[in-house]
């Protein structure tokens, strides 16, 4: 049994957990549950699962092949998800995306650099760990609503993106009124993190106008250039939840800044996530920064590079007018900074691998600037 990265890849004798092989009529399908595709071959020649869109086939057909480029499949996998939930609440936890915490924490951290930032004697000038706690289960419950909200919205878009294709209104494992009902389960719990919130009521106006940005996001794609902007907007608007929380009121000297460093870094990171489903984007008429940045690499990375100093530039500007440590800011928003930079460098458009391991990457971004916050705050 091999690991890697929190998931387990499946040995053979655990493949009867995700392969389903039929035999008909001498014609075989390799079903990969996870992804519900099949694969049709005129024979099969072991219980491998090979890496490539179809397993071997007879002699002819192995020769058209050889001719043809092959595409690399995911291995199947299976995450805690499969592990210990019940069957019948596995789809609700893909839909939520569970299984997938990444989002959870590029929502999460500009909550956690305002939180950092608006730290106060009271806590040593450190963050307040009870705001950290419900930020934290806020942004898991709100992550969670929107994607269900996307997936509502895209669900007749999804069954023809293939990365997409087997969540689980696309695939039918969730009906349309099991969604909608699940949603009500998610922004109650939200409402109910954002009512135990300090200073209830200003942190109530704030939270509620991030919602038409979280309704409207979906729908970008659509009929905005550029979608991923949006996504910024209302990923980001932690920045604000967190001084609110603190203070009851705004800095916008402060705050501002920080809240467009996490738009222009949304820009950079959505849009690198994004080069993976631009050809079915392009097919389907949807917009994505992927496309609208420009249409050969070298001009997508200028654009990157701007976008990323930026955030850079803005991280100055918050760190300025909350007088932090100097010296420590300095250092800590170069790491963030060379990071974004190594992304982009390092991004190869053509590679879904590549391009979801730099996405997820970005998680280091945030943790490293909530660090150089904290630290700048407390040794200012």
């Amino acid at each position: 049994m091999m690991m890697t990265r929190g998931r387990r890849l499946l040995g053979k004798a655990s493949l009867q957990r995700v392969l389903e092989i039929r035999q008909s009529s001498n014609v075989f399908s390799i079903c990969y549950m996870r992804r519900l595709r099949c694969y049709p071959t005129s024979s099969l020649k072991s219980t491998r699962v090979f890496s490539s869109v179809a397993p071997p086939n007879g002699d002819d057909e192995d020769k058209q092949q050889q001719q043809q480029p092959r595409k690399l499949l995911d291995p199947p996998v299976i995450t805690w998800v499969d592990d210990f939930l019940p069957s019948s609440i596995q789809p609700y936890a893909r839909l939520a995306r569970m299984d997938k915490p990444i989002g959870t924490w590029l929502l999460l951290w500009p909550c956690y650099w305002s939180t950092a930032l608006a730290a106060t004697e009271s806590t040593l000038h450190l963050p307040d760990p009870t705001l950290l706690a419900l930020f934290g289960a806020g942004a898991f419950i709100m992550r969670g609503a929107g994607c269900t909200i996307n997936d509502l919205w895209d669900r007749n878009v999804d069954k023809h993106v293939e990365r997409t294709s087997s969540r689980p209104l696309a695939s039918g494992q969730v009906t349309i009124p099991q969604a909608i009902a699940f949603l009500g389960v998610q922004l109650t719990a939200g409402l109910g993190i954002l009512l135990s919130l300090p200073h209830t009521w200003y942190c109530f106006q704030w939270g509620a106008a991030s919602l038409p940005l979280v309704v409207a996001y979906p729908l970008m794609k659509r009929f905005f250039a550029y979608p991923q902007l949006v996504l910024g907007l209302t990923f980001n608007w932690g920045a604000f939840m967190g001084w609110a929380a603190t203070y009851g009121s705004m800095d916008y000297s402060i705050i501002l800044p920080l809240y467009g460093s996490g738009v222009t870094w949304t820009l950079v990171y959505d849009t690198i996530y994004a080069h993976q489903d631009k050809a079915d984007d392009a097919k389907l008429g949807l917009h994505t920064t992927a496309l609208s940045f420009g249409a050969d690499d070298e001009t997508q990375r200028k654009v990157l590079y701007a976008l990323a100093t930026a955030t850079w530039l803005q991280w100055q500007l918050v760190g300025h007018y909350a007088e932090l440590h100097s010296g420590l800011f300095s250092f800590g928003s170069a790491v963030g900074f060379g990071h974004l930079l190594w992304q982009i460098n390092s991004a190869d458009f053509n590679d879904p691998h590549n391009l979801s391991a730099r996405f997820k990457s970005n998680s280091a971004v945030g943790a490293i600037m909530f660090a150089t916050f904290v630290g700048g705050t407390y040794f200012a």
